[in-house]
């Protein structure tokens, strides 16, 4: 399909808009975008589409055949200046929409297929029943070989472990278009989408759905990506992970040191320690107790110069990484 300039700014009418990022993702796009069209028909539902091109190595090709789109009324391609990642790139397609394209609501979903086109009826329905609510698609599964799979399930319980909070839902979503504006005032938007969401207080609305299969056998999720993801999801809520990480630290220097206490009246007021153990038990504890008192102390000063930091704030930098957008000819 044919390319064609457009200024970003031109006047649109109000509705349902898919934010979609996409990293080389033009051949499962190009299947996805019958399944949009044929969902979006059979629910009476319209909708435009952006597709957030995250400074692809191939330039945007689309081809999903000959039958005309009416449900989906438009498709954008907001290209970036680079790669910035697929969460940084939903915060730059969020602003997009926030700054340029009035909406009703806007949906938040990947452009592999694991998104399934057939579950956004029930999250638009969902959204219309609870307008205040940002709603999201909650599932377990996912569709990677196994090894992954476990790696994902121990970033789940770590991201429980350390910030208190359940996270079961990734991106895909219907924002309402009131709720953009507090969106764009959220700086951890820049680094995870969800646990931004998350950690906002936002009121969330979860429906249960079942995840689909890669539309393109490639994955670009790879170990490190996965860590990455981890990590970022896992920054956000890093007041809360200090505060834990520094309880949990004394709480190990208490116990270090009441276990000196023990092994110091087992020596003087028994007959039961063996020469020289107490001496290298105490020895032992009080490494312990020592570094762990140093972890609190770090946790603490890490966590006051994460508050200190200047943030970034999506209304005000996610235009700097925008290079252009263009409108693909042909649809109505």
């Amino acid at each position: 399909m044919d390319m064609v300039h457009e200024t970003p700014n031109a006047a649109e009418p109000a509705g349902l808009v898919i934010v979609c990022p996409a990293y080389n993702d033009w051949a499962a796009l190009s299947k996805l975008i019958p399944r949009l069209e044929s969902v979006l028909a059979d629910n009476h539902l319209k909708a435009r589409l952006l597709i957030v091109n995250d400074g692809s190595e191939t330039p945007p090709k689309l081809n999903w055949g000959e039958a005309p789109l009416q449900a989906l009324g438009e498709i954008q391609v907001l290209d970036l200046a680079h790669n910035v990642g697929n969460q940084r790139a939903i915060a730059i397609g969020l602003y997009h929409v926030y700054s340029s394209m009035e909406c009703d609501s806007v949906v938040v979903m990947d452009a592999d297929g694991e998104d399934c086109p057939e579950d956004l009826p029930a999250l638009v329905a969902a959204a219309r029943a609870q307008p205040e609510a940002i709603v999201f698609a909650s599932r377990d599964q996912r569709s990677e070989p196994g090894v992954f799979r476990l790696f994902y399930r121990l970033y789940k319980w770590l991201f429980t472990l350390l910030t208190g909070c359940r996270i079961t839902f990734g991106n895909f979503s219907v924002v309402p278009g009131n709720r953009l504006e507090s969106l764009m005032s959220l700086a951890d938007l820049w680094n995870h989408y969800a646990a931004a969401v998350l950690r906002s207080r936002l009121p969330i609305h979860l429906v249960p759905t079942s995840r689909g299969h890669r539309l393109d056998e490639r994955s670009h999720m790879n170990f490190t990506a996965l860590v990455t993801h981890g990590l970022s999801a896992i920054s956000i809520f890093m007041d809360s992970m200090a505060v834990r990480m520094t309880l949990f630290s004394l709480g190990l220097a208490m116990l270090a040191l009441l276990s000196i206490g023990v092994a110091f009246a087992i020596r003087v007021f028994t007959d039961l320690a063996i020469p020289g153990w107490a001496t290298n038990v105490t020895l032992f504890l009080l490494v312990i107790m020592l570094q762990a008192f140093s972890i609190s102390v770090l946790m603490a000063f890490v966590f006051l110069s994460y508050r200190t930091q200047n943030s970034f704030l999506p209304k005000r930098d996610c235009a700097h990484y925008i290079r252009g957008v263009t409108r693909v000819a042909g649809t109505t």
